[in-house]
């Protein structure tokens, strides 16, 4: 194998493990606010992990969208529970793995 070839393995390697470790994330968050409240629903689930996750991954390359139309989210109860978990700090320690990383192109696809 030429050197050429291995570096585009290696890089290849990288980018599918940086979205996979990403869409880890999203489906952890997911099942964690579906496991928060009884009530939520699937869609609901989705609204409120989508504003969590994108809120793990604003960094340098990342801003996510603005949850300002729906008021001060951060006093939701769902929101609180979800972030007072023991959970959420494994899920926010593997999301600032991958933040700042600029292959990682799951937030775009999951925030449109």
């Amino acid at each position: 194998m030429s050197t050429y070839t291995t570096i585009f393995a290696a890089l290849a390697v990288a980018i599918v493990v940086v979205n996979v470790v990403s869409t880890v994330v999203w489906v952890w968050l997911h099942n964690l606010v579906l496991a928060s409240d009884a009530l939520i629903g699937d869609r609901t689930a989705n609204l409120y992990a989508g504003y969590l996750f994108g809120d793990l991954m604003k960094g340098r390359f990342y801003r996510g969208p603005s949850m300002v139309a729906a008021g001060n989210i951060d006093r939701d109860k769902v929101v609180k529970t979800v972030r007072g978990s023991t959970q959420y700090r494994y899920i926010a320690g593997l999301a600032s793995l991958v933040r700042d990383l600029p292959v990682n192109i799951v937030p775009y696809l999951l925030n449109r």
